[in-house]
């Protein structure tokens, strides 16, 4: 059990009435609920939660709290988002409406308002793999993809610190099945106490890592490499694979205000 399931336990605990019933009334049943928040987007909502984040940051809104004046617009453009990026099917796209917009921004107040408590990951490195698609959030890397030929191995330095607009979900392993075919794999480096990574599998043998919305990461470099070549040829063959085009470095920073290395780091 996480310290933050240990504290959700102990205060739904302290919440329970004391003393025995008083008579003519039916005695309570009381049920503890430790799952956290962030296991509605590593299972059946990540879609969900992902399509909303993406169409706010279309629509160019901050923040999920903030307040959205076209709600009927703005569930078109993430029913469209949620069909043609996340490929979700028409049922899941049919029940996206003004109410599950409120319980998206419920859920994510709720993950954002339990992170500190989720377990800190101790991964030194994460890998994620993601489509072409992803140049629309990222205009250096879009440049990048644009402009990109030859048939020679190229490493492009960046050097640009990058907002994640979503929930980003990572793995200690590269071999992974959303990183070890994809075109783009990100390569994260995770500095010991400085990064806000959590470890909150659904699954105990996943070797998932996790970073909040709005997460901040330092962009190094972009490898770009032609069909038929791998990353292996600028990591001395240490089974990459020739599936990537591009492979993003990028180092994950600490929570803005936060001094590296103290419990809110994490």
């Amino acid at each position: 059990m996480s310290s933050l399931q240990a504290n959700l336990v102990r205060q739904a605990k302290s919440a329970q009435p004391g003393g025995p019933s008083a008579p003519g009334t039916v005695k309570k049943s009381w049920a503890i609920s430790t799952t956290p928040a962030i296991h509605k987007h590593q299972g059946g909502e990540y879609k969900t939660l992902t399509s909303f984040a993406l169409t706010l940051k279309d629509k160019g809104i901050s923040h999920y709290s903030n307040n959205i004046d076209d709600k009927a617009g703005f569930v078109e453009a993430w029913k469209a988002k949620a069909s043609n990026t996340l490929r979700m099917n028409t049922e899941q796209v049919e029940s996206i409406d003004e109410a599950k917009l409120a319980e998206v921004v419920k859920t994510l107040t709720n993950i954002d308002n339990e992170w500190d408590g989720y377990k800190v990951s101790t991964q030194p490195q994460t890998f994620r793999g993601d489509g072409l698609s992803i140049g629309e959030s990222y205009p250096w890397l879009q440049n990048i993809i644009k402009g990109a030929k030859g048939d020679e191995v190229t490493k492009i330095d960046v050097n640009v610190t990058e907002t994640s607009p979503t929930i980003m979900s990572t793995s200690g392993d590269k071999d992974c099945n959303y990183a070890k075919n994809a075109k783009i794999l990100w390569k994260f480096s995770l500095p010991e106490g400085q990064h806000r990574g959590i470890s909150e599998p659904i699954y105990a043998s996943e070797n998932e890592v996790t970073f909040p919305i709005y997460n901040k990461m330092n962009v190094k470099s972009v490898t770009v490499i032609p069909e038929g070549k791998s990353f292996d040829s600028e990591t001395n063959g240490t089974g990459f694979g020739d599936a990537h085009r591009y492979v993003i470095e990028a180092e994950m920073l600490p929570k803005p205000g936060v001094r590296a290395g103290s419990a809110g780091a994490g």
